[in-house]
């Protein structure tokens, strides 16, 4: 399921009252975007079947979304296989067994060895939003409060307009980093994260 830029402009929109939606939601997209970068929360599962000799595959995202990563591969959905250097992935083309290796780089992924059969490849790639979204995954709202902030920054941090508000856009930053780092916190440990917010929730 999906959710509209604009429902979370009620998260933003208070702070930066003169602002224009078209540029308050085009801030939101933007903290969609860094968020799911920053994080590495947003995920797509994909299946690549191998093919015999060939040693690159192309990982495609869904409609109006963009890999910016890969978490994990397993061959045949339970073993492993771990990232490598890019000149290790390249160096060895040959047809040489199940792959054990791979690098990945602007949707294109290199295994390593090259694959001498057919073999089945459950890719866990992250995604984030293209910047043509009007909708991002539902996911987001549970990340409101970290989006609405560097939505702020970023508009705040504008010079010259009547919204710019340096200082504001300084303190919504450092609301923004602090979510990061707890939203991190929680995805490598599994525990709940202390809260370092510097004032009370605005949501």
């Amino acid at each position: 399921m999906a959710t509209a830029l604009s429902a979370f402009a009620p998260y933003v929109q208070p702070d930066v009252d003169d602002a224009p939606l078209v540029l308050i939601e085009d801030a939101i997209r933007d903290g969609c975007r860094r968020f799911a970068l920053d994080t590495w929360l947003f995920t797509s599962d994909v299946t690549i079947p191998t093919v015999a000799s060939t040693q690159s595959y192309t990982v495609t995202a869904a409609a109006l979304t963009e890999i910016i990563g890969v978490k994990t591969i397993s061959i045949d959905g339970a073993t492993p296989i771990e990232p490598i250097p890019e000149d290790t992935a390249k160096r060895y083309v040959q047809a040489d067994g199940t792959p054990s290796g791979y690098w990945f780089k602007n949707d294109l992924l290199w295994t390593y060895p090259t694959p001498d059969s057919v073999v089945s490849m459950a890719v866990e790639a992250v995604i984030r939003p293209t910047q043509a979204a009007t909708t991002v995954d539902d996911k987001f709202v549970e990340y409101r409060e970290a989006v609405a902030a560097w939505a702020k920054y970023s508009l705040m941090s504008m010079v010259g307009k009547p919204w710019s508000n340096p200082p504001e856009a300084e303190f919504f930053h450092r609301v923004y980093t602090q979510r990061v780092g707890e939203e991190k916190a929680r995805d490598n440990t599994g525990r709940v994260a202390v809260d370092l917010r510097v004032r009370p929730n605005f949501f």
